[in-house]
């Protein structure tokens, strides 16, 4: 029997009243008149269990289809996390910015037309720099010199006034040109070694 039957079959019983399971039951109010209140509180509670179900059915349908997504993706929980925090480190870096540049800036990217390069404008270089022997002979002549990027070309930058300065090609970097002081020292004692 359904739920809706067994409602309506409940409802023809209450009008029931005054038989032996009726004296004393201590629930009577108003049978007389309304009918048998054990048996209209039993249609009652159905009723309210049957739409309380229906309403979970629901629920349950909508988070079969969010775990069907989720499957879908291939993802393990971990991956899941790791894409949450992609993304909040993207929103960190990308607070205060244009979105419109943003989206110009990756579609240049995809294009092939975005160069990332290792130093800036007015950063501060340490450069190797060949001298006479004599002056430092530890070394055969070469010592670090301190420049600033004066300007940045397609194929390289300048060193101090592009105007005056020397051009340097990206390809130094890390040869002879070094942005750290650190870099710098570390291969002049490789060519100091070379030379020993």
């Amino acid at each position: 029997m359904k739920d809706k039957d067994l409602v309506n079959a409940i409802r023809r019983l209450k009008v029931e009243t005054r038989s032996l399971a009726c004296i004393g039951c201590g629930h009577g109010h108003n049978c007389g008149v309304s009918g048998c209140a054990i048996m209209r509180e039993a249609a009652d509670r159905i009723v309210n269990q049957s739409t309380h179900i229906a309403v979970l059915q629901m629920e349950i349908e909508k988070l079969r289809g969010r775990l069907m997504q989720y499957e879908d993706t291939e993802l393990t929980p971990e991956e899941i996390d790791m894409d949450h925090e992609a993304a909040e480190q993207l929103r960190q870096l990308c607070r205060g910015y244009d979105l419109g540049r943003l989206v110009n800036l990756a579609e240049a990217d995809k294009a092939g037309r975005v160069v990332v390069r290792p130093y800036k404008i007015d950063a501060a270089v340490y450069v190797l720099v060949k001298d006479e022997a004599i002056f430092y002979p530890e070394t055969n002549g070469w010592y670090i010199g301190k420049e600033t990027i004066g300007a940045i070309t397609q194929d390289g930058f300048y060193l101090g006034d592009p105007e005056e300065g020397s051009f340097g090609p990206n390809d130094e970097i890390g040869k002879t040109v070094f942005l750290t002081c650190e870099e710098a020292e570390a291969a002049l004692k490789a060519m100091q070694d070379e030379t020993r």
